[in-house]
């Protein structure tokens, strides 16, 4: 007996008695070809969703976007998250330059037909020149302030001002960092170094655009900081609020930003056993439940000593410093919690005033 489109399939031959009934997609997913005789119902992911081969039961939300310092490198489909990468590895990987926001492919680039062999011999041609070209200004500005300190685009000797300083000066991107100024601050201990305020005052007589002493310090941080200038802070509840009542609220947030497949290994670096975990999913049947319930048994086991920089620096140490600072970022944005010492200045004030 033949099967019926839309109701039920074969897809290839077999010893049943009777066709397979077509699935139905589930509320969070959507239809991408119907059930045929042949073939059963495809669905995936809706827009805004994806899910990925470890966690297949479930659609998760994509990521709103990069955190500072990382850049797009491949969007959010029905089958992955978005992928973001730091500016410089990314510039690596690519050969381009990354715009944060801006989705740029990392894969191998394709091996281009001859029609596109002129063009790219220009380029060639381009970029060996703006080689020479700036092996030359290097050279005429080592030449010509011999024996003078330089500081980056801020050049102190005047000739090199003159000369030079509408080419030497390249634009500030967002993540740049100010030449001039990582020079003023690592020299900072010397006698003969100008201090800040004079190299800046001299950049903007020379017509450059140069940033305040205090948002250079802001942005460098202290000299020899390598890596990432977040600074991290631990968080407290605003205005010293239950700390179990001020963390219950953001479980479903956890379960939609954290990889449904970290989720265990999380548990146990909060020190949950695995008969602690299997007992937590014993209690329900749907994923997402299963994760609440863990949830709550590691909320019952620490008590009111429980404090969501557990969980932070568990993600961190398992690798996901992106997913931290989003819920780090969520968590400050909804007011239910603020920095510690942000807190701590809070007190004092209000101490003062009361005396």
């Amino acid at each position: 007996m033949p099967c019926t489109d839309g109701k039920d399939f074969t897809n290839r031959s077999n010893s049943l008695s009777a066709c397979q009934l077509c699935s139905k997609c589930f509320p969070d997913k959507e239809i991408t070809a119907p059930c045929t005789r042949t073939m059963d119902t495809q669905c995936h992911c809706k827009p805004g969703t994806f899910q990925d081969e470890n966690s297949p039961e479930f659609c998760q939300k994509c990521s709103p976007g990069c955190p500072a310092g990382k850049v797009e490198a491949r969007p959010c489909t029905p089958w992955n998250d978005l992928e973001c990468v730091d500016q410089e590895s990314g510039t690596r990987a690519s050969g381009k330059t990354l715009v944060p926001g801006v989705t740029t492919s990392l894969e191998p680039p394709v091996t281009p037909s001859s029609s596109s062999g002129t063009s790219q011999l220009g380029i060639i041609i381009t970029v060996i020149a703006v080689i020479v070209a700036l092996g030359v200004l290097v050279g005429l500005l080592l030449y010509c302030c011999r024996g003078t300190a330089l500081q980056g685009c801020g050049v102190v000797s005047d000739c090199i001002n003159r000369a030079f300083h509408r080419y030497s000066c390249a634009p500030r991107g967002p993540e740049a960092q100010d030449n001039t100024l990582n020079s003023i601050l690592s020299s900072r201990d010397s006698p003969s170094t100008p201090t800040i305020r004079e190299a800046l005052e001299h950049q903007n007589l020379a017509g450059v655009t140069a940033q305040s002493p205090g948002e250079a310090e802001c942005m460098l941080g202290p000299p020899g900081a390598k890596g990432s200038q977040r600074k991290k802070e631990l968080l407290v509840p605003a205005n010293g609020a239950d700390p179990i009542e001020s963390l219950r609220p953001f479980f479903d947030y956890f379960i939609e930003t954290v990889p449904f497949n970290s989720w265990k290994p999380l548990m146990r670096r909060l020190d949950l056993t695995s008969n602690e975990i299997q007992v937590a999913e014993a209690q329900a049947s749907q994923p997402r439940e299963q994760v609440y319930e863990m949830l709550v048994t590691w909320v019952n086991k620490t008590g009111r000593a429980i404090s969501v920089n557990t969980l932070l620096d568990a993600l961190e140490s398992l690798g996901h410093r992106n997913t931290q600072e989003k819920i780090q970022d969520h968590l400050v944005a909804s007011g239910k919690y603020v920095y510690a010492e942000d807190a701590a200045v809070s007190r004092g004030k209000r101490t003062s005033l009361g005396d």
